[in-house]
């Protein structure tokens, strides 16, 4: 595959990669030493608004990785039809 790849995938490939390689090393990032004394903070209270502040961060991305291939696709065929109509 190219990062030319007319479907998005290969950056698709590499979001989900990096998004799966987050979710194996966040348990171990998250993790509270038992010996901390300072309790004001708290990894099982805040993990749900980490969680969800990534999870809308990534659907974001996706989504917007997802819609300027689409506008490239579009652009592409545009492209193809001009040249078409030219020569």
């Amino acid at each position: 595959m190219t990062a030319t790849d007319p479907k998005g995938t290969t950056m698709l490939r590499h979001l989900i990669a990096a998004l799966t390689i987050l979710v194996a090393f966040a348990p171990a990032a998250l993790a509270q030493d038992p010996n901390y004394a300072d309790d004001s903070w708290r990894p099982k209270e805040n993990f749900w608004w980490l969680f969800g502040a990534y999870a809308v961060i990534w659907v974001a991305l996706i989504g917007y990785v997802g819609r300027m291939a689409g506008k490239q696709q579009r652009l592409e065929r545009e492209l193809a039809r001009l040249e078409k109509d030219m020569g």
